[in-house]
């Protein structure tokens, strides 16, 4: 088996990488590897994408995350589907703001590997007991050492990237090329490869996404279709135009039966309910789910969509089949309570935490590198507004005069298009 560089972090570890990973799981394919890890800083954003690539081009996908934990730094690789949930979880805790302790992370399920600079070895001379337990090192010879090189760039192109990420979060690093070359005779080599070959996450077989409502003697359908005819009573009672009322409700309920998403909207109801009978804020409804006459009639939203003309087609769309999004805004210190009811009531095989970030735009990577030049917000502002916010910065330049008149007319204004050009497109 060849050597599968271990300590790869990619664009997903914010401003510590610039390797992406579609161009990464290229190389590994192009190069003949049959194994690719991805081992990100704290978090475990981009193995979604990261699995789903490599399995496309036949690679064996290692999971892994380098961890802080108090003053030091492991690399931990998940053996198994448990240890890739102990990995998710300490993910999870990690974000939260929680301190990981190191007896938290010594699981079977896992190998724990020092961080070869920064790990517990390098920071207090002192090995870790565990039997999983591995030294990253360059060295050929160490005593449970492993084979560990940070990798955060493809190749040279990237060092600028690197460069510019270390102005925007002010640290020192380092662009380091990812190593698939490496003398396999080493001890230490061969001691990385027996550990990736060891690694094998097998995921369970897909089941339904979203869970069943249950509700004694009845059918989801059965008892929406009640619950809906009974809020249309008790709401639309006063309402002059009520055949207007009817007729929706009817071209509503027959999508939402041909799509079979009648348990999506009863979960949704039942949390809204629960939520509010406990003394819970919930926002009054905001995007596409105001369009819905039946999503209001639930009380998820308390907005009248016949009221205000509003399109039930925004919201779902017989033509695109996919679960509808419903935002729901609740009370800042009383989320943990509703996250607690999701968990207990329909299980944690249905519940899961989602996380969000943005990309540099074109736009927003010309105003962070202009911000760390110093110039004046009148100055930052005539740069950013000739840009495009649709196209790369590199296609507004070439296709835009007025554009490249403003990059091309003061030297400090090609450094910012230069470094805005390194980070377009990264995470933030």
């Amino acid at each position: 088996m060849r050597y599968s560089p271990i300590l790869v972090n990619s664009e997903y570890s914010f401003h510590k990488s610039a390797i992406k990973i579609d161009k990464y799981i290229d190389i590994a394919f192009k190069r003949g590897q049959k194994s690719i890890s991805l081992v990100d800083f704290n978090v475990m954003y981009g193995i979604p994408e990261f699995i789903l690539k490599s399995k496309e081009k036949s690679l064996k996908p290692v999971i892994g995350l380098e961890l802080e934990i108090e003053d030091f730094r492991l690399i931990l690789l998940a053996k198994n589907y448990d240890g890739y949930k102990l990995l998710n979880k300490l993910s999870s805790l990690k974000q939260k703001g929680f301190d990981i302790e190191l007896d938290s992370v010594l699981s079977n399920d896992l190998f724990i590997i020092d961080h070869p600079t920064m790990g517990y070895n390098a920071t207090y001379g002192r090995f870790i007991d565990s039997d999983n337990y591995f030294v990253g090192t360059n060295k050929a010879e160490l005593e449970k050492g492993v084979y560990v090189e940070v990798a955060n760039v493809l190749d040279e192109s990237n060092f600028h990237t690197i460069r510019t990420f270390n102005k925007i979060s002010k640290t020192n690093l380092e662009p380091s090329i990812l190593n698939f070359d490496v003398n396999h005779d080493f001890p230490t080599v061969q001691r990385a490869i027996e550990i990736i070959e060891q690694c094998n996450v097998v995921f369970p077989e897909f089941k339904d996404v979203f869970p069943k409502f249950k509700i004694e003697g009845k059918t989801s359908l059965e008892f929406l279709k009640e619950l809906v005819q009974k809020m249309a009573a008790e709401k639309l009672s006063d309402k002059k135009n009520r055949g207007t009322y009817i007729r929706r409700i009817k071209y509503e309920m027959r999508i939402i039966e041909n799509l079979h998403f009648e348990d999506y909207f009863l979960v949704l109801w039942d949390i809204v309910k629960w939520s509010k009978e406990n003394g819970i804020v919930v926002g009054p409804g905001r995007g596409s789910a105001v369009g819905s006459l039946i999503v209001f009639l639930l009380g998820i939203t308390t907005i009248d969509p016949i009221e205000y003309d509003l399109l039930f087609e925004r919201f779902l769309n017989p033509e695109r089949v996919k679960l509808p999004d419903i935002d729901i805004d609740i009370q800042d210190n009383r989320r943990n309570d509703v996250i607690k009811y999701i968990f207990n009531k329909y299980g944690e095989e249905y519940s899961a935490f989602i996380s969000t970030f943005s990309r540099y735009t074109a736009k927003a990577a010309l105003r962070e590198v202009s911000r760390l030049k110093g110039i004046s917000e009148r100055e930052i502002n005539e740069i950013t507004k000739k840009a495009d916010s649709k196209k790369l910065l590199i296609e507004s330049y070439k296709e835009d005069a007025k554009f490249r008149a403003i990059i091309d007319s003061k030297d400090v204004n090609r450094e910012i298009f230069k470094d805005a050009l390194s980070i377009e497109t990264y995470p933030k």
